[in-house]
């Protein structure tokens, strides 16, 4: 995997994470746990599986790191309802396999009725605007105020379409606005919402194995030697 860091000792990693090094926290955005259970409720034949999957890829990016902390920016689960043998119980296992890692939850849209199960799952709420270190943590990056700290928000699932040699690659991205840098989605199953690249923004693709800065040139995008 290659990690590529930015402002504040920030690496932005392959999986979609970021990564404070200083502190050993990781920051992660939109894992939407039980998206595929109010799926199939509602008739959508998707395969089982997602819950456990998001939280696999939590903990493979939290060993790999050697994370003491995570710091989920919003939407850690999908639905307002507590599905509570599809989702929360299997987040109540893996919380109870890793009692030491800090967790923290910055309450997106879809976590509007989780607090109650806050003390049980072993997890922080933390409020949107709060400060940790040199970061203001968000959901919404609509939210972020324009000031000289970094803020970090998720909730728009960014994806950059890049041209390369006649072939169209869309690909999820860390796309930096001014003070504000937007994750991407860390849950499969979440689809993505196509950004620009403009002078106030900054653009950072995920291949999966790699992140890579985006810049224009006079005709076309183009990845930035690293």
């Amino acid at each position: 995997m290659s990690d590529l860091q930015i402002e504040q000792g920030l690496w932005l990693c392959p999986e979609g994470g970021a990564f404070w090094a200083s502190e050993a926290t990781l920051f992660v955005a939109d894992v939407h746990l039980g998206k595929t259970v109010t799926f199939r409720e509602g008739g959508c034949p998707v395969p089982e599986g997602p819950t456990e999957e998001g939280l696999e890829r939590i903990g493979a990016l939290v060993d790999r790191l050697s994370a003491d902390r995570v710091v989920v920016l919003g939407d850690l689960w999908h639905d307002e309802r507590v599905h509570a043998e599809a989702t929360a119980r299997p987040f109540e296992a893996w919380r109870a396999a890793r009692r030491d890692l800090e967790f923290w939850l910055v309450p997106g849209n879809h976590d509007r009725r989780f607090h109650a199960l806050a003390q049980s799952l072993a997890l922080e709420i933390v409020p949107a605007g709060s400060q940790f270190g040199p970061f203001l943590l968000f959901h919404r990056p609509d939210d972020c105020p324009s000031r000289e700290a970094l803020a970090l928000a998720g909730h728009v699932h960014p994806c950059f379409r890049l041209e390369q040699g006649g072939v169209s690659h869309r690909l999820p991205c860390f796309w930096q606005v001014g003070g504000c840098l937007v994750l991407p989605a860390f849950g499969p199953f979440t689809g993505g919402f196509n950004v620009d690249r403009d002078e106030d923004s900054r653009i950072f693709v995920t291949t999966g194995e790699s992140v890579l800065e985006v810049r224009h040139s006079d005709r076309r995008p183009f990845f930035a030697r690293r």
